[in-house]
């Protein structure tokens, strides 16, 4: 049993996307109260949009910071997140409590990466949460779109380490991976929220928490319709068209596939293709299901090391041009002596 924490607009959109009409029985057995219908997630914000996020029951959905924000978001400034976080925890952890009258196996806290509420309120929360239950806190983590501003890729980039310690391990992906490829940051947000959904309405909760813990990781959802598919195709199609991160390096690759297994062949040639291009060694679960329509293949690369590392080094690389800039007019408005 799992439960869902959402810190901050993006990471409270990720729990309206689990809460939806169309959610699937496995997910609700996995994540509801026991003999209710609820998932056990909840909306923290300190945005009065949190109010549209309908899907989700009111009691589900936490306003705080209404006297320093105004109902108007952080806009960005993170120690205003912390600062707000802190005086209104209790409050905050009410929803929680009420939410996990069960203990859980584990907390995801969500969060978009850059924005005040989250990145500010995320460690405060998490600490409470792991003191309360005694469980392990993950985060499932948003890196912002360079069309936000670069106000939002600093502070990704300078809170990272912090919110990374204060938890257990971390699932990271990275929305520019999507605006890359001509997606705008609304359509982003959905197919990474809808991919976050079919990934853990399908893949164990201890295949995830077995393989993340003490591990930055991401993952990739995919679901096929196939008589027969090659699992070297499938993992070079996720590598290549539903990976959603920026590493500079990637530590194992763990490749889970439910379905019929009739359907599905070369297991060995996919390890050592694997280990050929990548250097890496690829674990597979397989769970049958004879006769089922679809295959659902989930993937978890863990180790990463180098996340927003290209985002650092533009900034750095913006801030010598814009020096550069400034000495270079400073210098054409002084006028020779002679």
């Amino acid at each position: 049993m799992l439960s869902f924490v959402g810190v901050g607009g993006a990471g409270c959109k990720v729990i309206e996307t689990f809460y939806r009409k169309d959610i699937i029985s496995s997910i609700i057995s996995k994540i509801a109260f026991k003999g209710e219908g609820y998932i056990k997630g909840v909306a923290i914000d300190t945005s009065e949009t949190i109010t549209q996020l309908s899907a989700i029951p009111s009691e589900n959905r936490v306003l705080i910071g209404s006297s320093r924000a105004k109902g108007h978001g952080t806009g960005g400034d993170v120690k205003m997140g912390e600062v707000i976080m802190t005086e209104e925890l209790e409050l905050a952890m009410n929803a929680v409590r009420k939410a996990n009258v069960e203990k859980p196996e584990a907390f995801f806290l969500v969060a978009g990466l850059g924005g005040g509420t989250g990145t500010g309120g995320l460690p405060i929360i998490a600490k409470k949460i792991k003191e309360t239950y005694g469980v392990s806190t993950f985060g499932i983590l948003f890196f912002p779109s360079r069309n936000e501003g670069s106000l939002y890729i600093k502070n990704a980039i300078a809170n990272l380490e912090k919110i990374l310690r204060a938890l257990n391990g971390a699932i990271v992906l990275d929305i520019n991976t999507l605006t890359g490829r001509g997606e705008d940051v609304v359509s982003s947000h959905s197919i990474l929220n809808k991919m976050i959904f079919n990934f853990f309405s399908v893949v164990e909760p201890m295949e995830i928490l077995r393989r993340i813990e003490r591990n930055i990781s991401t993952i990739s959802f995919l679901r096929l319709q196939e008589e027969h598919a090659s699992i070297k195709e499938i993992l070079e199609k996720m590598l290549r068209d539903y990976l959603y991160i920026d590493a500079e390096e990637m530590g194992e690759f763990h490749m889970l596939i439910y379905g019929d297994l009739d359907k599905v062949y070369g297991d060995s040639y996919a390890r050592k293709w694997c280990k050929e291009k990548h250097g890496k060694d690829l674990n597979i679960v397989f769970r049958d299901d004879p006769g089922a329509r679809y295959l659902n293949i989930g993937l978890i690369i863990t180790g990463l090391k180098g996340i927003g590392k290209r985002y650092k080094d533009e900034i750095l690389a913006k801030e010598k041009r814009e020096k550069k800039s400034e000495l270079e007019e400073l210098l054409s408005e002084i006028k020779p002596l002679f």
